[in-house]
């Protein structure tokens, strides 16, 4: 028979190589219709076998493949195989499937874990049977009965993007006729091949079928044959059913998810899988049960597919005696309040009430998406839980007899799937991780080479690994850090490893700091285990058992104790030292470098854990003791984990020196270099492993280390990071597709083999490049000699070859091949000095890196606003006036330390010239749609959306800042302005359509991202400029360290980007709705530029949204007695102001709390509460909801500080309801009026509702101070009385949701009681 695919197929299928070979087309935006069918009928023995090519990471699933007795000629193709009927039998993943509906839950191979290049084969034998084959090996019988005419079926599924036919015949043991009893024997044999399971049957007893009925499992999978879903304890049985305890049946019965679920859950995946729709907006509704009750010793295990990062609490697991078919699903199975038994957490729950507190060591709320957790039901009827595979013991003794499985998909728990096929390595795997997380002493590598006589001493303090979501511990446990520290401010709890000794101090030295957000490193001590504590957001959340010293005060337990404590953490800089002490007497006692504070708190138990909090600012701290040397501050450019451990070389003089060493423009074709040639990374990392070769962009010089370090990996492919030397020089270079390719003057180490132009020389030296993780370091260096050694961590592994040619140009060379996906060159790599490695430096040795030598001090960001700092901050300048220059230190002076300076006039009068103001103008060169005026200092454009770029004329020098303001917006367009520098002379630029299209030396502000070259390299960064409003002034300025900063309406949003060159010039695109249609829409320069390091942000400080609305509130001329004296409670919920806060969306309050969203987009001006409601905290107790009413009801409302009712004039009050007999919302009084007329009055827990036009008209004004005609609205920011409303649909007849938290059958609250409700603060929106 031809091994050829049928020309007819799926309507994403591409057929070519003459049939041979089928690509489903748009791999990433289709996961489907990807059906291919065998040209003619199979002939039985043949094997129809095909060869994966191509695999994409978007997708779960991958190929199925089967037989299928419909004629291609005729047949209508379904999205998948799955929906073929009419005679088809499908293998997918490990079950197989008769027209659609699952006959054998556990056979094979799991083909979704097969890869590319593996070959995948169906066969139809001389019996009928149906037979899977996977890389050559007969996985044995999958179906029997089947008819004679049947088609090979392959479905491109998911992952699998293209396969190629590989050849359609017997396989070479089957030629010729064979007999039954050999065909017996093979699948006998073929049995044990299977790869071992975990059991289904957990008894002790391991022998196969020991109850009544079968003997022995049954062969597996004929239609109708009596085998079961289970594997038997101890068995080998690859296909084999296993008959169930005494008596058990033996069915072929598959364990699934049951079609009647909560409300928001969707079944897929045959019914093995079960997703919470909605995750982000609903943490409850997501009930599922088993499809049928579990039997006795039936493992009932799923794994957590998906979780996200929003709610608390996560899945729980358990069984009920309650039929599905029967059960009024309720929110959550905590609720139901009969014949069910749950784990919540650690815990156990009975019937909705904890029985068990704590059940085990795991809890539920801590597990990771890829986690199993399993359920079984003994014969004796003792139920019991099992995490990854490790039984937790007894959980209920007496389970009834008849029960369903079922999950709670609440709150984190997204996604699960039913697990059928278990893997030991896997597990294993799993459970280290686990140990590991909840001790210290589990599982931890110890260090190649240490200075410290015993730096794994179970009393050595260290950090816990178990710590907070976005922080993670490096350096054998000494170095905290949160990784994305630009992008999330909180989340960074980290503790010591155990409890401290009295007297003992605990100090850590802030390593890096972050300039976006407010606040900084939070230290104090707990009572809490950190192996079971469910860490906070951050320590103050903590409500028992907690000290912490944040700011310049001190908190127990969440709450204030001492205001004015010690210096200032919040003012704390990158070297310097925080440390706690617990001291005998039960006094707690807090330091800031060095120097004690105070006793800060008494009567502190004994056994307390020391904890820092890496918050705001703070983004990496390390642990400082006498046990060890520091290793060196890291370099603040780096990214990733960049820990130096105590032997690495060039430690400390490596920091000093900033090295040239980067990775060159030219590099294999899947790789990308970013950070200012620091960092390489291989893209498309899990559908590409290799074509990812870089290489130095300059030749290494002897005895100069090249170091770089691991920064992500991924778990997809074996193999992993390869690196050496190479005289080849970059340009001349043609790189292959991997290091072992280069067959001339190039020699490298891959695994642990030491090679040399592609040959091997010698195996297993000293190290194993393929055992390395995220974090550790790799180190080359040439010497003299021409002899090549490697560094590991920093320890040199010893010569790994000679002969390099003395005096010849050796560049070095890295292969981003397999598991590697990013490094960054370290700040260690420059001129080895060997002695560095054995010297005794501690860390009060360590210099404050100066570029003024013998210089050990700098001065402090703080000073009069007329100073700039040069130098690294050994020079200043006073820049204007005759006053307001004083400066200070940085760090306060010790005892008989000297300070001095000295008075350069010279220098004074080099650097008065370069800081007087210059007049920045556009450039003529610019796009074809720009027109300027004004000098060149106005920009329109004058048609179309794009083909709007512009440059200055002139380069943009360090420390200043450049501005333009948005005077008008057209909203007939999408998206908006962007801005950036470009790092050569614009003079001659070709300028394209749009700023993304530049590919050299350009970053890129646009929307919220940060783009280099056109590539992503920063998300969620600012405010959306898409979103920015006319008026907003939007800037960038570059600092004195080269770091390019976006400011918004004055104020700074943090380093967007690093390594900008010198000179660059600003870079604007008018794109989209930032138009100059009539030459009114432009963006002007602004004539007030910054000519000094703009101040430090204040985040109470008025933005221009803020004052716009500000003004208009002065239009409507209330009395100020009605508002809050103190300016610090007008929050203004502006986009850029909302962020640089880094608000949440949502936020709870009241008692009991329930959700309210803030206002984004309003400004909120603060009311004067009543005395009485402060002193018994009532806006503190009652509920948030939102009112708008136009601007005539705002002076009535406020004169009766209430809300108005109908009687009113305000146009949110609902019409009034004529009371009509019992049973209405309001009954009359005994001698009230047949109709009495009762006001009702319309809330809302969100301003998306309560904003709306109907209920908030908008009116006109014209703005004082800029002339210009905006549209204005007005509401109430109200506390209401928990119990005084009730909660109803919304009442406008709309269709679409109004807010993703908030249902619109829940959306408006009704309220009549008189007396509910406090005005809290007056809303403004301006357009």
């Amino acid at each position: 028979m031809a091994a050829e695919l049928h020309p007819r197929s799926g309507k994403l299928i591409g057929l070519s190589n003459s049939n041979r070979t089928a690509q489903r087309n748009q791999p990433v935006q289709e996961f489907n219709h990807g059906l291919v069918l065998s040209r003619e009928p199979l002939r039985d023995r043949d094997v129809f076998t095909v060869r994966i090519d191509k695999k994409v990471n978007s997708w779960s699933g991958s190929i199925e493949i089967g037989v299928t007795a419909l004629d291609p000629a005729a047949l209508d193709f379904p999205s998948s195989a799955t929906g073929l009927k009419g005679g088809s039998w499908i293998v997918s993943g490990c079950s197989v499937l008769k027209d659609g509906r699952s006959v054998l839950e556990e056979y094979g191979r799991d083909l979704d874990q097969l890869g590319e290049g593996d070959r995948v084969g169906i066969q139809r034998n001389g019996r009928g049977e149906l037979h899977l084959w996977v890389n050559g090996q007969d996985c044995g019988t999958a179906a029997s009965g089947l008819p004679s005419r049947l088609w090979a079926v392959v479905d491109l599924y998911g992952k699998c993007t293209q396969i190629t036919v590989v050849s359609c015949e017997p396989p070479p043991n089957t030629e010729g006729e064979e007999c039954e009893e050999d065909e017996e024997e093979r699948e006998e044999e073929a049995a044990p091949a299977r790869p071992d399971k975990f059991p289904n049957n957990l008894d002790s007893n391991g022998a196969r079928g020991t109850g009544t009925g079968n003997d022995s499992g049954i062969g597996g999978g004929a239609e109708g044959g009596s085998s079961t879903n289970n594997s038997p304890s101890g068995s080998s049985g690859g296909t084999a059913g296993i008959p169930m305890g005494s008596g058990g049946m033996t069915t072929n019965d598959a364990l699934l998810f049951h079609e009647k679920c909560g409300t928001l859950i969707k079944l897929s995946n045959n019914n093995k899988t079960a997703e919470r729709r909605r995750p982000l907006d609903e943490f409850n509704n997501g009930v599922v049960m088993t499809n049928r009750p579990l039997r006795h010793n039936e493992m009932f295990e799923i794994r957590i597919d998906k979780l996200v990062d929003k709610w608390s609490g996560s899945i729980e697991i358990g069984v009920t005696t309650h039929n599905p078919n029967n059960l009024d699903y309720p929110a959550t199975m905590t609720n139901l309040r009969s014949g069910t038994i749950m784990m919540s957490g650690c815990g156990i729950l009975t019937n909705g009430k904890g029985t068990r507190r704590e059940y085990c060591e795991f809890s539920l709320d801590e597990l990771q998406e890829g986690d199993h957790i399993g359920l079984m039901r003994k014969a004796s009827g003792a139920l019991h839980f099992y995490i990854n595979g490790i039984d937790q013991g007894v959980a209920a003794n007496q389970t009834p007899g008849v029960v369903y499985g079922v999950v709670d998909l609440y709150g984190m728990a997204v996604k699960v799937t039913i697990v059928h096929n278990h893997n030991h390595s896997d597990r294993l795997r799993r459970n280290n991780a686990i140990m590991r997380a909840l001790s210290p002493d589990v599982g931890r590598p110890r260090p190649a080479l240490s200075l410290t006589p015993d730096p794994e001493a179970p009393d050595r303090l260290l950090f816990h690994p178990n710590c907070g979501q976005k922080a993670a511990i490096i350096g054998d446990g000494r170095t905290a850090l949160r990784p994305h520290a630009t992008d999330d401010f909180n989340h960074g709890v980290v503790l010591s490893n155990r409890p401290l000794h009295s007297n003992e101090v605990f100090q850590v030295r802030i390593d890096k700091m972050v300039d976006k957000w407010a606040g900084s490193i939070e230290i104090g001590v707990t009572t809490h285990n950190p192996a079971y504590l469910q860490l906070p957001s951050t320590m103050t959340n903590l409500r028992s058992g907690t000290w912490m010293m944040t700011g310049n005060g001190v908190m127990h337990n969440g709450t204030t104790i001492l205001d004015e404590y010690g210096h200032n953490l919040d003012r704390l800089k990158a070297g310097d030292t925080v440390g706690v002490v617990r001291k005998d007497d039960g006094s707690l006692h807090f330091f800031v470098n060095g120097v004690p504070q105070g006793p800060a708190a008494w009567n502190v138990p004994p056994s307390v854990y020391a904890v820092v909090d890496l918050y705001g600012q703070a983004a990496q701290a390390t642990i400082m003791d006498d046990m060890a040397d520091l290793p060196p501050l890291p370099d603040d450019s780096s990214e990733g984990p960049m820990a130096m451990s105590p032997g690495s070389p060039c430690s400390v003089t490596g920091a000093s020196a900033a090295s040239d060493l980067r990775f060159h423009q030219l590099h294999g074709t899947n790789a990308v270099i970013t950070n200012g040639g620091r960092t390489a990374l291989r893209q498309n990392c899990r559908s590409e492993f290799n074509d990812a070769i870089v290489i130095s962009n300059r030749c290494l010089r002897d005895g100069e280390l090249f170091e770089i370090v691991i920064q992500k990996m991924v778990d997809r492919w074996s193999g992993s990071i390869e690196a050496g030397v190479t005289a080849i020089r970059p340009e001349e270079l043609e790189f292959p597709n991997t290091m072992t390719d280069i067959d001339y003057d190039t020699w490298m180490l891959s695994g642990t083999a030491i090679m040399q132009d592609g040959n091997t020389m010698r195996n297993n030296y000293g190290c194993d490049l393929d055992s390395l993780s995220t974090g550790s370091r790799i180190g080359m260096m040439r010497t003299a000699s021409g002899d090549l050694h490697y560094y590991i961590n920093g320890v040199d592994q010893g010569v790994a070859c000679t002969g390099l040619p003395p005096g010849k140009e050796v560049y070095a060379v890295i292969d981003l091949y397999g598991q590697c996906v990013q490094v960054s060159i370290t700040s260690s790599s420059g001129p080895l000095d060997n002695s560095l490695c054995t010297s005794n430096i501690t860390e009060k040795s360590f210099p404050i890196h100066s570029p003024v030598a013998g210089v050990a001090h700098r001065l402090h960001s703080k000073h009069g606003k007329n100073v700039v700092l040069l130098g690294d901050g050994c020079q200043a300048v006073r820049v204007g006036g005759y006053a307001h220059g004083i400066v200070f230190s940085a760090k306060e002076l010790k005892t008989d330390e000297l300070f001095e300076v000295r008075t350069e006039e010279k220098e004074l009068n080099h650097f008065i010239p370069a800081l007087v103001p210059m007049s920045m103008t556009f450039l003529e060169n610019h796009g074809k749609n720009i027109q300027l005026s004004n000098q060149n200092l106005t920009a329109a454009r004058v048609s179309s959306y794009n083909q709007g770029l512009l440059v200055t004329a002139q380069a943009l020098p360090r420390q200043q800042l450049f501005q333009v303001c948005i005077d008008r917006l057209n909203s007939s367009w999408t998206s908006s302005l962007s801005l950036g520098v470009i790092g050569h002379s614009p003079d001659r630029l070709n300028f394209p359509s749009t700023a993304c299209c530049l590919k050299r030396s350009v970053w890129l502000l646009q929307r919220d991202s940060v783009f280099h070259n056109s590539l992503k390299i920063c998300e969620n960064y600012g405010p959306n400029l898409d979103t920015c409003p006319e008026g907003t002034v939007l800037g960038v300025l570059v600092d004195a360290n080269g770091c390019l900063h976006l400011y918004v309406n004055g104020m700074d949003q943090g380093v967007a980007a690093q390594d900008i060159p010198s000179p660059c010039f600003p870079l604007i695109d008018l794109y989209g709705q930032c138009d100059g249609i009539g030459g009114n829409e432009k963006a002007d320069i602004l004539e007030s530029v910054c000519w000094t390091p703009p101040p430090e942000v204040n985040p109470n400080k008025t933005c221009e949204y803020q004052a716009l609305c500000s003004r208009f509130k002065e239009l409507l001329t209330l009395p100020d007695g009605y508002f809050n004296e103190d300016a610090k409670y007008n929050l203004c919920y502006c986009e850029s102001c909302h962020k640089l806060r880094g608000d949440e969306a949502y936020y709870k309050r009241g008692e009991p709390p329930r959700d309210y969203a803030l206002p984004f987009g309003w400004c909120r001006f603060a009311l004067r509460i009543k005395p009485h409601c402060e002193v018994s905290n009532t806006f503190k107790k009652w509920h948030i909801a939102y009112h708008g009413t136009s601007v005539g009801s705002l002076r009535r409302a406020l004169d009766h500080s209430q809300i108005l009712t109908a009687e009113s004039s305000s146009v949110f009050s609902a019409p009034p309801v004529k009371v009509e007999g019992h049973g209405s919302y309001g009954e009359p009084e005994e001698n009230s009026a047949p109709e009495r007329e009762i006001p009702r009055v319309r809330l809302s827990p969100t301003m998306r509702y309560s904003g709306l036009e109907v209920f908030a008209p908008k009116v006109q004004f014209r703005d004082p101070r800029s002339l210009r005609c905006h549209n204005a609205q007005v509401g109430f920011q109200v506390c209401v009385r928990p119990g005084s409303y009730k909660v109803g649909p919304q009442s406008l007849g709309v269709s679409e949701p109004l807010d993703p938290r908030f249902s619109n059958t829940e959306i408006e609250w009704i309220t009549k009681e008189k007396g509910g409700t406090l005005l809290y603060g007056l809303l403004i929106r301006v357009e």
